[in-house]
Protein backbone atom coordinates (compact mmCIF):
# COMPACT_ATOMS: atom_id res chain seq x y z
CA UNK A 1 0.00 0.00 0.00
CA UNK A 2 0.83 3.67 -0.54
CA UNK A 3 1.37 6.08 2.55
CA UNK A 4 -1.09 6.01 4.53
CA UNK A 5 -2.88 9.65 5.69
CA UNK A 6 -5.71 9.96 9.13
CA UNK A 7 -8.57 8.44 8.45
CA UNK A 8 -7.48 5.76 6.23
CA UNK A 9 -8.32 2.04 6.31
CA UNK A 10 -6.97 -1.08 4.92
CA UNK A 11 -9.22 -2.81 2.02
CA UNK A 12 -8.95 -6.15 0.73
CA UNK A 13 -9.04 -6.23 -3.35
CA UNK A 14 -9.61 -9.22 -4.31
CA UNK A 15 -9.37 -8.74 -8.03
CA UNK A 16 -5.32 -7.61 -7.44
CA UNK A 17 -5.41 -9.75 -4.57
CA UNK A 18 -3.67 -6.62 -2.60
CA UNK A 19 -4.51 -4.67 0.26
CA UNK A 20 -5.18 -1.28 -0.41
CA UNK A 21 -4.99 2.30 2.07
CA UNK A 22 -8.63 3.84 1.32
CA UNK A 23 -10.59 6.56 2.94
CA UNK A 24 -13.40 5.42 4.35
CA UNK A 25 -16.87 6.32 2.13
CA UNK A 26 -19.55 8.01 2.70
CA UNK A 27 -21.72 5.66 5.03
CA UNK A 28 -19.14 3.70 5.75
CA UNK A 29 -19.18 2.20 9.66
CA UNK A 30 -17.38 3.84 12.45
CA UNK A 31 -15.97 1.83 15.92
CA UNK A 32 -18.72 3.18 17.51
CA UNK A 33 -21.50 2.75 15.09
CA UNK A 34 -21.38 -1.16 15.80
CA UNK A 35 -22.88 -2.57 18.23
CA UNK A 36 -20.32 -5.32 19.07
CA UNK A 37 -17.50 -2.67 19.87
CA UNK A 38 -16.92 -1.28 23.15
CA UNK A 39 -14.28 0.82 22.70
CA UNK A 40 -12.24 3.22 25.05
CA UNK A 41 -9.74 5.70 24.04
CA UNK A 42 -6.86 3.80 23.15
CA UNK A 43 -3.46 4.32 23.77
CA UNK A 44 -0.36 3.32 21.41
CA UNK A 45 -0.04 -0.29 20.28
CA UNK A 46 -3.35 -1.29 21.12
CA UNK A 47 -5.50 -3.76 19.56
CA UNK A 48 -9.13 -4.97 19.29
CA UNK A 49 -9.99 -8.12 21.10
CA UNK A 50 -13.00 -9.66 21.13
CA UNK A 51 -14.37 -11.06 24.65
CA UNK A 52 -16.85 -13.90 24.17
CA UNK A 53 -18.37 -13.04 28.13
CA UNK A 54 -19.74 -9.67 26.40
CA UNK A 55 -20.09 -10.41 22.65
CA UNK A 56 -18.00 -7.67 22.18
CA UNK A 57 -14.41 -5.93 20.70
CA UNK A 58 -12.83 -4.12 23.41
CA UNK A 59 -9.61 -2.12 22.30
CA UNK A 60 -6.87 -3.57 25.10
CA UNK A 61 -2.96 -3.94 24.91
CA UNK A 62 -1.64 -6.83 23.32
CA UNK A 63 -1.25 -9.91 25.67
CA UNK A 64 2.39 -10.87 26.98
CA UNK A 65 3.54 -13.94 24.59
CA UNK A 66 5.73 -16.21 26.24
CA UNK A 67 8.42 -18.75 24.79
CA UNK A 68 10.91 -21.01 25.43
CA UNK A 69 14.49 -21.30 24.42
CA UNK A 70 16.33 -24.69 24.62
CA UNK A 71 19.59 -26.29 24.90
CA UNK A 72 20.18 -29.92 25.18
CA UNK A 73 23.32 -32.05 25.49
CA UNK A 74 24.01 -35.55 25.28
CA UNK A 75 27.60 -36.69 26.04
CA UNK A 76 26.40 -40.02 26.90
CA UNK A 77 27.99 -42.61 28.08
CA UNK A 78 30.79 -39.84 28.99
CA UNK A 79 30.09 -36.81 31.82
CA UNK A 80 29.14 -33.34 30.11
CA UNK A 81 32.56 -31.62 29.89
CA UNK A 82 33.00 -28.11 31.54
CA UNK A 83 32.71 -25.49 29.14
CA UNK A 84 30.77 -23.55 25.91
CA UNK A 85 28.07 -26.51 24.56
CA UNK A 86 25.86 -24.25 22.34
CA UNK A 87 24.77 -20.72 21.09
CA UNK A 88 21.68 -18.77 19.87
CA UNK A 89 20.99 -15.43 18.61
CA UNK A 90 17.86 -14.54 19.99
CA UNK A 91 15.14 -13.64 17.21
CA UNK A 92 13.21 -11.09 19.49
CA UNK A 93 13.47 -8.59 22.99
CA UNK A 94 13.20 -10.50 25.69
CA UNK A 95 13.38 -11.16 29.15
CA UNK A 96 13.92 -14.38 31.05
CA UNK A 97 11.19 -15.30 33.67
CA UNK A 98 12.61 -18.75 34.61
CA UNK A 99 14.29 -22.02 34.05
CA UNK A 100 13.94 -25.72 34.04
CA UNK A 101 17.18 -27.95 34.10
CA UNK A 102 16.74 -31.72 33.15
CA UNK A 103 18.43 -35.01 33.58
CA UNK A 104 18.19 -38.45 32.86
CA UNK A 105 19.62 -39.07 36.42
CA UNK A 106 20.69 -37.63 39.74
CA UNK A 107 23.41 -35.74 39.82
CA UNK A 108 24.85 -32.24 40.05
CA UNK A 109 25.27 -29.55 37.02
CA UNK A 110 25.70 -25.97 36.80
CA UNK A 111 24.85 -24.23 33.87
CA UNK A 112 25.78 -20.39 32.86
CA UNK A 113 24.57 -18.22 29.81
CA UNK A 114 26.77 -15.73 27.97
CA UNK A 115 25.39 -13.02 25.65
CA UNK A 116 27.09 -10.72 23.12
CA UNK A 117 25.39 -8.57 20.54
CA UNK A 118 26.38 -10.15 17.05
CA UNK A 119 28.96 -7.55 16.48
CA UNK A 120 30.95 -8.05 19.41
CA UNK A 121 30.40 -11.65 19.28
CA UNK A 122 32.61 -13.88 20.33
CA UNK A 123 32.97 -11.55 23.46
CA UNK A 124 30.50 -12.32 26.26
CA UNK A 125 29.45 -11.88 29.81
CA UNK A 126 27.21 -13.62 31.68
CA UNK A 127 23.30 -12.83 32.38
CA UNK A 128 22.38 -15.01 35.16
CA UNK A 129 23.44 -12.67 37.86
CA UNK A 130 24.30 -15.29 40.80
CA UNK A 131 21.35 -17.27 40.16
CA UNK A 132 22.96 -20.43 37.91
CA UNK A 133 20.17 -23.00 37.01
CA UNK A 134 21.60 -26.24 38.32
CA UNK A 135 21.12 -29.95 39.77
CA UNK A 136 21.86 -30.54 43.27
CA UNK A 137 21.66 -34.38 43.96
CA UNK A 138 18.64 -34.00 41.78
CA UNK A 139 17.42 -35.05 38.54
CA UNK A 140 15.25 -32.11 37.98
CA UNK A 141 15.09 -27.95 39.00
CA UNK A 142 13.76 -24.71 38.37
CA UNK A 143 13.65 -21.42 39.34
CA UNK A 144 10.02 -19.96 37.95
CA UNK A 145 10.90 -16.40 39.26
CA UNK A 146 13.98 -15.02 37.84
CA UNK A 147 14.70 -11.47 38.63
CA UNK A 148 18.06 -9.65 38.22
CA UNK A 149 19.19 -11.72 34.97
CA UNK A 150 20.11 -8.96 31.87
CA UNK A 151 17.59 -8.18 29.17
CA UNK A 152 18.29 -9.76 26.13
CA UNK A 153 17.62 -7.82 22.67
CA UNK A 154 16.85 -9.34 19.27
CA UNK A 155 20.49 -10.18 17.61
CA UNK A 156 22.17 -10.98 20.36
CA UNK A 157 23.72 -14.17 20.74
CA UNK A 158 23.79 -16.31 24.23
CA UNK A 159 26.26 -19.03 24.93
CA UNK A 160 25.44 -22.05 27.04
CA UNK A 161 28.08 -23.05 29.19
CA UNK A 162 28.54 -25.57 31.51
CA UNK A 163 30.67 -24.62 34.34
CA UNK A 164 30.81 -27.58 36.42
CA UNK A 165 29.48 -31.24 36.90
CA UNK A 166 29.49 -34.42 38.68
CA UNK A 167 27.89 -37.35 37.57
CA UNK A 168 25.49 -35.83 34.71
CA UNK A 169 25.97 -37.37 31.20
CA UNK A 170 22.61 -35.59 29.52
CA UNK A 171 21.02 -32.50 30.52
CA UNK A 172 18.80 -29.54 29.22
CA UNK A 173 18.31 -26.28 30.05
CA UNK A 174 15.05 -25.09 28.70
CA UNK A 175 14.52 -21.15 29.81
CA UNK A 176 11.05 -19.25 30.05
CA UNK A 177 11.41 -16.12 28.32
CA UNK A 178 8.78 -13.19 27.97
CA UNK A 179 8.44 -11.01 24.94
CA UNK A 180 9.15 -7.29 24.93
CA UNK A 181 8.93 -6.04 21.38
Amino acid sequence: PSTPTNGQTLVYNAASGQWRNESPTAGALTLAGLTDVSPTTPTNNQVLTYHAASGQWRNQSPTTVDDIISCYIDASPDLIAVGKKAYKVIPYNCTVTGWYVVASSSGTIAWDLKKSTFASYPTTATIVSGSSPKLTAQSKNSNTSITGWSPLSAGDVIDFHISSNTDITNSGLFLKVRRTS
